[in-house]
């Protein structure tokens, strides 16, 4: 830009100069000539400087005068006159690149401006709605689950059984209640005599004895210890029992105890124990309550199968 600048300054001293040359030749024109000789030359050095004038004011080249002593002059005014005007288009080029420079240097402030007062308002509204996000989709399990559990119950259980490896099964029945069974603080313990395999349906009564154990973790109190054993009755039955050392079942609960909607916990469904009860009536056994103190304990008996 400078540079520019003090080229278009010099341009305009040289045009300051070729005024002088051509009062100077005027002159001497003038006095080295005479008569209409000298009228002539000075109507064409007049015609010249007019010219020059109107054409830099157009910012045109000079067309060649009639007069040959003239021709220097307006060549050397024509070349001048384009690298003005090549010095002016560059000036003006980087006057606008400039602004264009300042614009976006200042976009790019208020865009880093914007970016940084809004990071704190996302990063809160994004942890609200994960929030928001885990409790729906824990009231969503819920309900899941509360379907699951009504169609078990009112559907018959079709029994699928299968020669069950019991020590691997009672183990992955503990496992299903692992995580919450430490988020409370209980023990689990497993006990188990007898044979290693029996015929029975894995699933649906792996689905009995898991409400067995929820409930079992859910009302064992900090520190306590939720048992599942298994075993032969005298009667060579199969006996799968869950004990806990809570507070036991409530006295006026124990009527309906095995009833569907029967809880005395606070947002239980009461479908649990009525649909353990249901697995253990379809293999031909029983599901019982058993009060200890403290705790309580549910034995679900069932006929033995041999493999």
């Amino acid at each position: 830009m400078r540079s520019l600048r003090v080229q278009l300054t010099l341009f305009g001293l040289l045009l300051v100069a070729l005024w002088a040359t051509l009062a100077v030749v005027m002159v001497v024109l003038y006095r080295s000539s005479a008569g209409a000789q000298v009228e002539t030359q000075r109507a064409v050095a007049q015609q010249a400087c007019g010219a020059i004038a109107a054409r830099y004011a157009q910012s045109v080249p000079v067309p060649t005068p009639a007069a040959p002593q003239f021709d220097r002059i307006v060549d050397s005014f024509n070349r001048y006159r384009a690298r003005f005007e090549q010095a002016r288009a560059q000036l003006q080029q980087a006057a606008q690149q400039r602004s264009r420079d300042q614009r976006l240097a200042a976009l790019g402030r208020m865009t880093g401006g914007i970016a940084h007062e809004s990071r704190n308002p996302i990063a809160a509204m994004r942890l609200k709605a994960e929030n928001a996000l885990a409790a729906i989709v824990g009231q969503i399990d819920r309900l899941d689950g509360l379907v699951q559990s009504l169609l078990a119950l009112v559907q018959p259980v079709q029994l699928a059984m299968h020669c069950t490896d019991l020590p691997a099964w009672l183990a992955e029945r503990l496992a299903a209640v692992e995580r919450q069974a430490t988020q409370r603080g209980v023990r689990l313990a497993l006990r188990h005599a007898g044979q290693a395999a029996a015929r029975l349906d894995p699933v649906h009564l792996a689905r009995a004895v898991d409400n067995l154990l929820d409930n079992a973790v859910r009302h064992a109190p900090p520190g306590g210890e939720v048992l599942l054993s298994a075993g032969r009755t005298l009667a060579g039955a199969l006996l799968i029992a869950v004990d806990d050392d809570g507070p036991g079942v409530p006295d006026g609960l124990l009527p309906q105890l095995f009833e569907p909607f029967a809880t005395g916990r606070a947002g239980g469904t009461g479908l649990g124990l009525a649909l353990a009860r249901e697995v253990a009536l379809a293999h031909d056994g029983e599901l019982r309550h058993v009060a200890r103190t403290p705790g309580a304990r549910f034995e679900l008996e069932m006929s033995w199968h041999a493999c």
